[in-house]
């Protein structure tokens, strides 16, 4: 949760040691980059141990979108490998080429003995070619990713994306623009029966202020919980969404008193929220 939050943001989690931040300037954020295995096929072998990730799974799917969106509207430049939006995979069935020569540090082997790849360089384009009628299969996915690059453009201009500060905690002065950033983690904190602790990744709030407009955002990104979805604490008041991965909520929907009961809202597995206080 500290590591999500700390990419948001941008900060240098080592900062102790020189009293420094990491400017978003000069911050990488990334879940998969082109030598390592795609995004999807990394979340389909985390949903059971690799069982099953030879086909299609659309909790991978979900996850692999939240993901992308989370680093996508954080704070520092966003870095993605190539065809996550298509949800790319890289995968080698038995009797097809280079898969009785591909080494083991290029490829772990599922229960099914299909071959999921990472580094695939030099394993030709049957492993390498982007699949593009993935992109009208999932369309409705795909639209999430283009809805999350849109809403970043529209934050870097609102200034809530991309600033130059000094600090994280606190706040601060910039260019006559009073900022103010927090984390806040405590109530997502929680221990299941089998001792599972995250089930919500990350919760960061940011905001600029002075503002009569321009409110506190909240970001949210829910991790794999024991049932469909959980709850954490959000404070009264009215909220707008600005984005939701899962498209429960739509861009512009306000957060009705029954949705925000005893201060408290919910949250599904899965679901990244970019969240605007309006009061």
């Amino acid at each position: 949760m500290y590591n999500a939050a700390c990419t948001y943001l941008g900060e240098d989690r080592y900062s102790t040691l020189n009293g420094l931040k990491t400017p978003p300037s000069q911050t990488l954020n990334y879940v998969s980059c082109h030598d390592n295995y795609t995004l999807y096929d990394s979340m389909k072998w985390c949903q059971n141990q690799g069982a099953g990730a030879s086909g299609e799974i659309e909790a991978a799917m979900k996850a692999t979108l939240a993901c992308s969106s989370y680093v996508l509207l954080s704070q520092g430049i966003s870095f993605f490998q190539g065809g996550e939006e298509l949800f790319r995979s890289k995968l080698i069935k038995e009797g097809e080429d280079y898969y009785d020569t591909i080494t083991s540090d290029d490829a772990c082997t599922l229960p099914d003995g299909v071959k999921m790849v990472r580094n695939s360089y030099k394993y030709g384009d049957a492993i390498n070619a982007f699949r593009w009628d993935r992109k009208l299969t999932y369309q409705s996915y795909f639209k999430k990713f283009a809805e999350a690059f849109k809403t970043r453009t529209t934050l870097v201009k609102e200034g809530y994306l991309g600033v130059d500060y000094n600090a994280i905690q606190g706040s601060y002065t910039s260019g006559g623009t009073s900022y103010k950033y927090s984390r806040l983690w405590d109530d997502m904190v929680k221990t299941d029966a089998n001792g599972h602790r995250a089930i919500l990744a990350a919760q960061t709030e940011f905001s600029k202020m002075p503002s009569a407009t321009l409110k506190d955002f909240y970001s949210i990104l829910g991790g794999r919980m024991n049932g469909a979805k959980d709850t954490l604490g959000i404070g009264n008041g009215s909220l707008e969404v600005v984005y939701d991965s899962t498209g429960t909520y739509q861009s512009g929907d306000l957060l009705s008193d029954s949705q925000l009961a005893n201060n408290a809202m919910s949250v599904s597995a899965y679901q990244h929220l970019i969240l605007r206080r309006l009061s």
